[in-house]
C-alpha cells in the first residue's frame, strides 16, 4: 500500500516574494513578511506595480530654481570652505577654530545651513530607505518589479558584487572593524540633530557603514567625523548633492539588493544634477575657489568609483586650474600643507600624482617638498596633514612618485636621467616610514605590509618609466616577489587590502608566471566591486597578451586610448 507524500508548508508559486524566489526557497506568500523571510529575519521584498509619477518634472525645478539662485548677484555659499589661501605649517592656523572642531557634535556650527532647502522634500527624502522608489529613465520603478529569472538577475549573480559589506558571517566581522571604534562612530553619526538636514541621515549612514572603505586610517578622524562631514554637507549644493550620489554608488555596489540597477542608476541621477550645479557655481564668481575645488573633487571621487575616465581626468585638469587661482601657485608642498581646509588641496595633489603615473604625462601642478627637513611634529595620522591617512600611501613617498613622473619627462640626457633615478631608487629602498599608529596589534603589522607593499611598486615605477627594465631586472623580479609574498599576509577585501590595488597592478604589469598574475589579478578583482578594478584586470589581460605575443615587455603606458585610473 502506498503512502501519499505529506503536505508540504510551503508551496512554490510565481506569487512569492522575491527574497525567496532569489533563494529558490518556498514561500507561504503571506504579505507583509512571509513565514520564511520573518523567521531568518531577512528583507521580504514584493513585486508590486510600477509607479506612473514622473519625477523628472522635479529635477527640471531642482535644477531652474538652483540655476537662478547661483546666478543671482546676491547668491554665495555662506560660509565658503576658505577663501585664503590655507596656511601651512608654519602658521598653523585654520579658518575653523579649534574650538569648532572641539565642539560637541551636538552642537550646532553656526553659519552653515543647507543651501538648497528644495530638496527637502523631493524624492532624494526617500533615498535611505531600501524599498523606496527609485529614478529609472522617466519613471519611477521598484526594484521589486525585476524579475530573478530575467538576464539582469543572472547578470547580476555572474558579474554583481564579490565583496559583501558590511559583512555578514561572524567570521568576517572583524575586517568590518579592524580598529574596534565603529560602536563609537556610529554612535556619534546616527543620533539626530536638531540642525541636521532631514537627508542628511543618507550621509550619516554612509559614513558609519563605509568609513573604513573610504578612509585608509579612518580612526584619524573619528572623533570629529560628524561635525566635518555636517560642515563639508552644508558647504554648496554641489557638495550635497554628490556626497548624495557617493552614498547612493557605494550602496548599489555593496548593498544586498538583489538587482542594484536602480541604486546605481539613482546615483547616476544625482551625480548628473551635480554636475550641472558645478558647472553653474564655477561661472560664480561670488563662489569661492576654495569651495570650487571642493565640488570638483566630491564629483571626481564618484567618477573615481564608477571608472567614468573621460570625466574624471576632465575634471582634473578643472581641478588643476581653480588649484592655481586659489594658492596663487603652480607649485604645492605636500608636507606643509596643514589644516582642514586643505583636504581637498590635498586629495586632488594625489590624484594628480596618480594620473601621471596612470596616463604617463608630467603632473599639472609642481611637487616641491624637503623630505629631508619635513615640518616639525609631522604626524601621519593627522586628518589635517598628508596623504597617507586617507588614501595609505606614505607621504614621502608620494612625493618621490611625483619626482619620478617629472624626470620622466624632463629634457635631460639619457645619463643624467639615469643618475637622477637612481638616487630615486635608493630613497625609495632606504627610506624608514612612520608607522601609522592602531589600538590592535594585528592592525599595525598589517599596514606596515601596505607600507612595504607601496615601497616595491614605487621601485617598479622607477624601473618602468625611467629605467625601461623589463620583468628579469633583478630588482624587478625581487620587488615583484616581496610584494606577492606580503600579500599572501593581508586578508582580501577590506582595510588595508582595499587600498592596494594600484600596486597590485603595477606588480601585475612585471609579472611573468601564470600563478603570479593569477595571484595579483584576483587580489585586484577582490579588493572591492567597483567598475575602475575591473579595468585595471582587463588591462592587465591585454598587457599580457601583447608581452607573450612579442616577446618583450608591454606595460599601461603603451596602451592607447588609456583606459585606466589609479
Amino acid at each position: 500500500m502506498g503512502l501519499s507524500a505529506p503536505a508540504t508548508r510551503f508551496q512554490r508559486s510565481r506569487n512569492g516574494c522575491l527574497t525567496c524566489k532569489s533563494k529558490r526557497k518556498k514561500c507561504n506568500e503571506k504579505r507583509p513578511i512571509c513565514s520564511r523571510c520573518d523567521k531568518a529575519d531577512s528583507d521580504c521584498v514584493w513585486p508590486s506595480n510600477p509607479h506612473t509619477l514622473d519625477p523628472w518634472t522635479e529635477l527640471v525645478d531642482i535644477r531652474e530654481t538652483i540655476h537662478a539662485n547661483l546666478l543671482s548677484p546676491s547668491y554665495s555659499t555662506q560660509p565658503d570652505i576658505e577663501s585664503n589661501v590655507p596656511e601651512t605649517e608654519q602658521t598653523g592656523s585654520s579658518v575653523w577654530p579649534e574650538a569648532h572642531l572641539r565642539t560637541d557634535p551636538g552642537l550646532p556650527v553656526p553659519g552653515f545651513e543647507p543651501t538648497c532647502d528644495r530638496l527637502e522634500g523631493t524624492c532624494l527624502t526617500h533615498y535611505h530607505n531600501p524599498n523606496s522608489t527609485l529614478f529609472d529613465g522617466y519613471r519611477m520603478i521598484d526594484t521589486g518589479n525585476l524579475a530573478t529569472s530575467s538576464k539582469l538577475w543572472e547578470f547580476s549573480q555572474e558579474y554583481g558584487p564579490k565583496v559583501i559589506w558590511p559583512p555578514v558571517d561572524d567570521e568576517e566581522k572583524d575586517s568590518f572593524d579592524p580598529e574596534g571604534i565603529m560602536p563609537l562612530i556610529q554612535q556619534s553619526v546616527s543620533t539626530p540633530r536638531v540642525t541636521d538636514d532631514p537627508i542628511f541621515q543618507d550621509v550619516r549612514d554612509f559614513f558609519a557603514t563605509f568609513l573604513s572603505r573610504f578612509f585608509y586610517d579612518y580612526a584619524a578622524i573619528h572623533g570629529n567625523l560628524h561635525v566635518r562631514i555636517r560642515r563639508r554637507f552644508g558647504a554648496s549644493d554641489t557638495l550635497r548633492q554628490g556626497m548624495l550620489g557617493m552614498a547612493a554608488l557605494f550602496r548599489s555596489n555593496y548593498g544586498h539588493s538583489l538587482v542594484p540597477t536602480s541604486m546605481r542608476n539613482y546615483a547616476k541621477k544625482l551625480y548628473q544634477l551635480a554636475s550641472h550645479t558645478l558647472q553653474l557655481e564655477l561661472e560664480n564668481s561670488h563662489i569661492s575657489a576654495w569651495t570650487k575645488l571642493a565640488g570638483l573633487w566630491e564629483l571626481m571621487n564618484y567618477e573615481y568609483y564608477a571608472g567614468n575616465l573621460s570625466s574624471y581626468y576632465q575634471h582634473l585638469n578643472q581641478a588643476a586650474s581653480i588649484v592655481r587661482l586659489a594658492i596663487g601657485s603652480n607649485s604645492i608642498d605636500i608636507l606643509k600643507l596643514s589644516g582642514e581646509q586643505t583636504f581637498d588641496l590635498r586629495c586632488f595633489a594625489w590624484c594628480d600624482i596618480l594620473s601621471s603615473m596612470a596616463l604617463s604625462r608630467p603632473t599639472l601642478l609642481n611637487y616641491e617638498s624637503n623630505i629631508h627637513n619635513p615640518p616639525p611634529h609631522g604626524d601621519s595620522a593627522d586628518p589635517d596633514k598628508g596623504v597617507e591617512w586617507i588614501f595609505g600611501c606614505p607621504d614621502v613617498l608620494t612625493i618621490l612618485l611625483a619626482r619620478t613622473s617629472v624626470l620622466r619627462h624632463a629634457c635631460v640626457s639619457t645619463e643624467e636621467k639615469v643618475a637622477r633615478g637612481r638616487e630615486i631608487q635608493q630613497l625609495m629602498q632606504d627610506w624608514q616610514f612612520q608607522p601609522l599608529y592602531s589600538q590592535r596589534s594585528a592592525l599595525r603589522v598589517a599596514r606596515l605590509a601596505a607600507q612595504e607593499i607601496w615601497r616595491h611598486a614605487a621601485i617598479l615605477y622607477v624601473h618602468q618609466s625611467i629605467f625601461k627594465s623589463d620583468s628579469s631586472h633583478p630588482l624587478v623580479k625581487n620587488s615583484v616577489k616581496t610584494i606577492i609574498q606580503i600579500v599572501s599576509t593581508l586578508t582580501p577585501g577590506v582595510n588595508p587590502d582595499c587600498f592596494l590595488s594600484v600596486p597590485y597592478f603595477i606588480a601585475g604589469s612585471f609579472a611573468t608566471t601564470t600563478r603570479d598574475r593569477y595571484t595579483l589579478r584576483s587580489r585586484i578583482l577582490s579588493s572591492g566591486n567597483e567598475i575602475f578594478l575591473r579595468n585595471l584586470a582587463t588591462a592587465l589581460d591585454d598587457s599580457w597578451r601583447a608581452t607573450d605575443s612579442t616577446g618583450s615587455l608591454t606595460t599601461w603606458s603603451q596602451q592607447h586610448p588609456p583606459r585606466i585610473i589609479f
